[in-house]
């Protein structure tokens, strides 16, 4: 396979990805409200990995305008899922957080969608899936070029990503190779 062909192909996979995932982003979100759509739903997700986020930020991670932020958050703070409270370091500035609610329900829904994953990937094995979940980071990384290597890691919550490699059949083995 050439390189053309193997970008081609990498394309229509990640294309197929994304309409999956945001399907199963979709069923995650309805079962925390049935009014909840899916770009609202990785806002708890992200309110839940960070326990409390800017507005600005949570834009920028989502590479979002702020009123289209400014929407999701009124839907999830009018659901109850999200509250303001003061940023102690500026005090002209508002941190989200979710509420207990919120965060329970966040949590129950992560859980059943890691449940199915682990259902439908178990039988891959810790090696496999740790190659393709540092694919993925180096990936996700390629896609948000404007930010550094540290800021992808701190706002993804993962380790660093490892070194690039040449883009070969290699690369996969050095990855899966590289202790970490």
């Amino acid at each position: 396979m050439t390189s053309a062909e193997a970008v081609e192909h990498l394309e229509r996979e990640v294309g197929v990805l994304l309409r999956r995932s945001r399907a199963l982003n979709r069923e995650s979100a309805a079962r925390i409200h049935p009014d909840l759509n899916f770009e609202a739903y990785s806002i708890l997700v992200r309110l839940d990995d960070l326990t409390q986020a800017r507005p600005s930020d949570l834009a920028r991670f989502f590479r979002i305008g702020k009123p289209t932020l400014s929407r999701q958050v009124k839907l999830l703070e009018e659901l109850e899922l999200v509250s303001r409270v003061a940023d102690s370091s500026d005090a002209r500035a508002v941190l989200l957080t979710l509420t207990d609610p919120g965060r329970t329900m966040v949590r129950a829904a992560r859980a059943a969608r890691r449940a199915a994953t682990t259902e439908t990937l178990g039988s891959w094995g810790a090696d496999t899936l740790e190659t393709f979940a540092a694919l993925t980071q180096r990936l996700n990384a390629a896609l948000s070029p404007d930010v550094s290597d540290d800021v992808l890691a701190a706002e993804t919550s993962l380790p660093p990503r490892l070194p690039r490699r040449s883009s070969s059949v290699g690369a996969v083995r050095d990855i899966s190779t590289t202790p970490g």
